[in-house]
C-alpha cells in the first residue's frame, strides 16, 4: 500500500522545543515543589521513554494533566523561542506533497501554540490538518485519523522523535519513521524498533518515493495476473 498520509509530531520533530521545554519544566518543578532536571542529567533522561521519566521524576499520573495544562501557558507565553529544527523546512514539505495526497500533524502539545508556530514560519499551507492527542494514548488517535481520511492504517507514515511515538505506531500497525534530531537519542529509539530511521529530512522524502514505487508496480502486476486470468 502507498503512503497516502505523512503524520508528523511536532515538539522535537518539527520544532526545536527542548531547551525551552526544559527551562519551563524547572520553573514548573519550583512551582509545584517537583524534582528537577540538572543540566547533568538530560543524557540519561534523553535514554529513557516518557513513562519511565515520569517515575524518574516521581511524577503521578494524575498530576500530569495540570502540569501538561501549565506548561502549554508557559510554551504560548514564549512563541518566540521556539525555532524549526531545519531552515530548508518548507522546501522540504513543498516536495513532499508532490508524492502524498496528505500532510498533517498530530501532536500533544496544543492547537493554538502549533498554529503560532506554522504562522510565525509560513508553514501553514503545507499542511491538511492539525490534531492533538492526549500525552498517552497517541495510536488511538492515530486509528480515528485514519477513518477521517478513509485511509487503511498501512497507508500512514508517523514520523517521531520520541519512543512512545514507536511504541503507538507499532500498536495501531502504522508504520513509523523515527528522527535522530529530537528527545530520545538513537540508541533508545533503534531499541524501540521503529519501522525506518532518520538523519536527515530527505531521507523521509526518499523513504516515500521508494515506498510508493513500489506500491505502484505491485498494483500494475496485480492488474496484469488479472487481466491475464
Amino acid at each position: 500500500m502507498a503512503y497516502k498520509c505523512v503524520c508528523f509530531d511536532f515538539d522535537g520533530t518539527l520544532a526545536d522545543t527542548e531547551a525551552l521545554m526544559l527551562k519551563v519544566y524547572n520553573e514548573m518543578a519550583r512551582h509545584y515543589r517537583l524534582e528537577a532536571i540538572e543540566p547533568e542529567a538530560i543524557g540519561a533522561i534523553k535514554e529513557m521513554a516518557m513513562a519511565d521519566v515520569l517515575r524518574h521524576l516521581h511524577i503521578p499520573v494524575r498530576r500530569l494533566g495540570k502540569l501538561i495544562r501549565y506548561g502549554g501557558k508557559q510554551l504560548a507565553a514564549r512563541q518566540d523561542e521556539i525555532m524549526p529544527f531545519h531552515d530548508q523546512l518548507g522546501d522540504f514539505l513543498a516536495e513532499l506533497r508532490r508524492w502524498t495526497l496528505f500532510c498533517g500533524i498530530l501532536t500533544s502539545n496544543t492547537a493554538k501554540n502549533v498554529h503560532a508556530f506554522l504562522m510565525r514560519y509560513d508553514l501553514n499551507g503545507y499542511f491538511d490538518f492539525l490534531k492533538c492527542a492526549a500525552f498517552f494514548g497517541k495510536d488511538r488517535r492515530l486509528l480515528r485519523l485514519c477513518r477521517q481520511l478513509h485511509i487503511r492504517p498501512s497507508e500512514m507514515l508517523y514520523v517521531g522523535d520520541e519512543v512512545r511515538d514507536i511504541r503507538a505506531c507499532r500498536r495501531a500497525g502504522i508504520d513509523v519513521a523515527a528522527v535522530d534530531w529530537g528527545y530520545n537519542t538513537r540508541a533508545s529509539l533503534a531499541q524501540a524498533q521503529p519501522t525506518y530511521e532518520v538523519d536527515t529530512l530527505e531521507a523521509i522524502i526518499n523513504i516515500v518515493k521508494r515506498h510508493n514505487a513500489r506500491s505502484l508496480e505491485a498494483e500494475i502486476l496485480r492488474r496484469m495476473v488479472i487481466d491475464d486470468a
